[in-house]
């Protein structure tokens, strides 16, 4: 690996976590956060005794459908599908790195493919590494840091980390692990779905899921597109009983592809009904 990719993407990962913002407080957005929370604490009881009511004055009648039965034909006939359009495909070390194909071959194993993935030297898998900031304005600026990639094709880690500070000293600290498991691939259009167990410590403390869908795109040397549409959902922790909330997570990135490294800048907007934090993003990605 390059020494110097690697030495610019080490300070990048470090120096993502010291910024600090002008003006910003943190507090504003627990105290949305907990009164939005209360209001679902109180809405989801007040919908259980009311179904608790309607199933003890019924009749005791069930009622069957064939959702679960539709669920397993359809698995039945896309899994051999799905296996056999990922099990063939190759990754370039990075995006661009040839000019025969973008980044992703789906003719691995046809010895009379025009480009040949790559003449034999495309790998099973890839890894990204990434880091950067947001402005978060009133909220904060936040450092970040993703793990992400595919290994055997078929799935891959995504892993994020997210420190937000604000000028009082508080922080906000966004943890994610999980995986993403691909639809199909293709170098202009690759859609994955993403499930993660997901955790907020510091000025708020939650546990919780966040899945989702993440769009990546090399439509043509050497830009690279990023899309996610998620949903980061938060309830109970230490035996604690909280409504449960959901923040809506939106992201669009434009890159531009140098050697192993990507330069991107793009936006990010989490938000509920009353609480949010969205702004501006830049940073650094490399493929390893």
């Amino acid at each position: 690996m390059n020494k110097k990719v690697t030495i610019i993407l080490i300070i990048s990962l470090l120096s993502s976590f010291l910024v600090r913002p002008v003006y910003a407080d943190l507090k504003n957005f627990k105290d949305n956060y907990e009164k939005e929370e209360k209001s679902k604490k109180q809405t989801q009881k007040s919908s259980n005794s009311g179904q608790s009511f309607s199933d003890s004055s019924s009749s005791g009648q069930v009622s069957f459908d064939s959702s679960e039965e539709a669920c397993l034909d359809a698995c039945i006939i896309i899994l051999p599908l799905w296996i056999g359009a990922n099990l063939s495909l190759e990754y370039s070390p990075y995006p661009y790195s040839h000019d025969t194909n973008n980044f992703i071959c789906n003719d691995a194993g046809d010895e009379n493919s025009y480009n040949k993935c790559f003449e034999g030297k495309g790998s099973a898998w890839f890894l990204t590494l990434e880091s950067g900031w947001q402005h978060a304005f009133d909220n904060g600026n936040a450092g970040f840091a993703r793990l992400s990639g595919k290994i055997f094709r078929f799935f891959g880690p995504e892993f994020e980390f997210k420190r937000l500070v604000d000028d009082n000293k508080d922080k906000l600290d966004y943890y994610a692990f999980g995986i993403n498991i691909p639809i199909f691939q293709f170098s202009g259009f690759s859609p994955d779905i993403y499930v993660q167990a997901s955790y907020l410590r510091g000025i708020l403390e939650r546990n919780g899921v966040s899945y989702g869908i993440i769009i990546n795109s090399y439509p043509i040397r050497p830009i690279s597109l990023m899309f996610r549409f998620g949903v980061q959902s938060f309830g109970n922790i230490k035996g604690e009983d909280y409504g449960s909330m959901d923040f809506y997570d939106y992201e669009g990135r434009l890159g531009l592809i140098l050697y192993r490294l990507e330069i991107f800048g793009g936006y990010r907007h989490i938000k509920t009904e009353l609480t949010k934090i969205h702004g501006p993003v830049a940073g650094i990605k490399m493929f390893i």
